[in-house]
């Protein structure tokens, strides 16, 4: 088997949790409905596609980095 074959093709919904940074609640949440993407029921598992969730990420990044519009940050501190 080469390298890449030994990569497991899926993730586990927590394991997909920690790579979108994003909680296992949320994470399940998600993959029930349906907005997890790569998600998919095998019997009572959840399993993810490593792939799907790569080129989401990769989607993602590519779509945040074009934009020109910024984030107004709130700042704690009153004006004077």
């Amino acid at each position: 088997m080469s390298p890449e074959e030994l990569i497991k093709q899926t993730v586990t919904v927590d394991e997909a949790a920690k790579l979108l940074g994003i909680s296992r609640a949320t994470a399940y949440q998600l993959a029930h409905e349906g907005k997890l993407p790569g998600a998919r029921r095998l019997g009572r598992r959840i399993v993810v596609s490593r792939k799907a969730l790569e080129l989401f990420l990769e989607d993602t990044v590519v779509e945040y980095s074009h934009e020109e519009t910024q984030i107004p940050v709130q700042s704690n501190r009153r004006k004077q």
